[in-house]
């Protein structure tokens, strides 16, 4: 789900796209896209350029969310939250070695989200 000035982005996956869509809106985002692939998620960051990237580790297709990142965020300051059920040492060291603005551990509810999306802007 990609979103502009005071906006988040970035891709979510299909089961919580709707919500997470909706929680941003609510927040006075706007949500640029929302995709489930890392190829696409790489498409829209850099044909919209968003303020914020919500980035679901774990995507379909090739690439996952930390390599997609590393893509999008190549000479840039873009500010990646990274979205995710798998909080084992692995996958958090790995997510740790790239430009980040945060984590969201699923399920997480709206207020964690506004948190996490605030603290990156304080960056």
């Amino acid at each position: 789900m990609g979103a502009k000035s005071n906006s988040a982005g970035g891709t979510i996956n299909e089961g919580r796209s709707i919500k997470t869509r909706m929680d941003l809106e609510q927040m006075g985002h706007e949500v640029v896209g929302i995709v489930d692939n890392g190829k696409d998620a790489i498409e829209i960051a850099k044909r919209e350029k968003p303020d914020i990237i919500l980035m679901d580790i774990v995507l379909k297709g090739s690439l996952n969310g930390i390599e997609a990142s590393g893509i999008i965020c190549e000479g840039n300051g873009c500010k990646i939250i990274y979205m995710t059920a798998h909080a084992d040492d692995i996958t958090v060291e790995s997510a740790k070695k790239t430009k980040h603005a945060g984590f969201l551990f699923k399920p997480f509810e709206p207020y964690q989200l506004e948190k996490v999306i605030e603290g990156s802007f304080a960056q």
